[in-house]
């Protein structure tokens, strides 16, 4: 059988690679309270597949005042008016930027919504489209684990087409990848051209890079606190959990069950000395 020729890469027609079968767990926090009127609270909770809570706003207010607000938790606004409990949400808002704060409106106030993202409310939902709250909640989830380029200091500056092209197909992709043969794949390059690529940047191994994604990704799923190791395992793009913790223990020096629990200790620790 003749050798397949690789071709030049500026010369590759570029194809459209096909989805990969691999799909990233669904992760909804489960540090959600709902606020606000109180039919339109419990409509909005019979959409949530994970218990949640429905309280005052004042109640919750005083719980954030006194340290038990972290970064796993999301503030829902159940709101029949555009004048209900709005001022106080976009108030607290301010003052806890990191605070996930979900709005759903019984009416279709455009306005209000365009207010509300000036206010810096992360999502304004219409009951209507209560439907897709999971996925919100899920993406909420992704966005604050997301790992870039940047988490290790790798710049794209200077590099060549081929790197810049395997760094943001990792960059973009990393939960869903399976391998470096995947990445060269949808560069239709050989895997052994990639890893020379770049090592001639002095770049971690694309394998390596790509492991150190997923792992990294992990330790921002344990800081959220509120996920069993198996669901991390899954969620930051590991088929099985010992292959997860084989690569956790390489690069962290410890088990990921071991990290969570000093991490859970520390936690605990600090907020009894509050």
């Amino acid at each position: 059988m003749p050798r397949i020729r690789e071709l030049p890469y500026s010369k590759v027609e570029r194809e459209t690679p096909k989805p990969s079968l691999f799909k990233r767990n669904i992760l909804i926090p489960k540090k959600i309270f709902i606020c606000g009127n109180s039919l339109l609270s419990k409509i909005v909770q019979e959409y949530i597949p994970v218990e949640t809570r429905i309280e005052d706003l004042s109640l919750i207010k005083g719980k954030i005042g006194q340290g038990q607000y972290n970064s796993s938790m999301v503030l829902i606004a159940a709101l029949a008016d555009k004048s209900d409990l709005a001022n106080e949400i976009f108030e607290l808002k301010s003052t806890f930027k990191n605070l996930f704060v979900l709005i759903v409106l019984k009416e279709k106030f455009f306005d209000f919504a365009r207010l509300c993202g000036k206010k810096g409310i992360d999502k304004v939902l219409h009951v209507s489209e209560l439907g897709g709250i999971v996925n919100v909640l899920d993406q909420i989830n992704f966005q604050r684990t997301r790992i870039t380029l940047k988490d290790f200091g790798i710049k794209k500056s200077g590099l060549s087409q081929m790197a810049v092209e395997g760094l943001k197909i990792i960059e973009k992709d990393y939960i869903q990848i399976k391998s470096t043969q995947e990445i060269a794949n949808r560069m239709r390059i050989h895997e052994s051209t990639l890893i020379r690529e770049f090592k001639k940047y002095d770049l971690y191994s694309p394998k390596k890079l790509l492991m150190y994604f997923k792992v990294f990704h992990s330790l921002k799923l344990i800081e959220l606190e509120t996920f069993s190791i198996k669901e991390i395992a899954y969620s930051s793009g590991f088929t099985n959990e010992k292959r997860f913790i084989e690569c956790f223990d390489r690069i962290i020096n410890m088990t990921p069950g071991l990290f969570q629990a000093q991490k859970n200790f520390m936690f605990k620790k600090s907020s009894l000395s509050q």
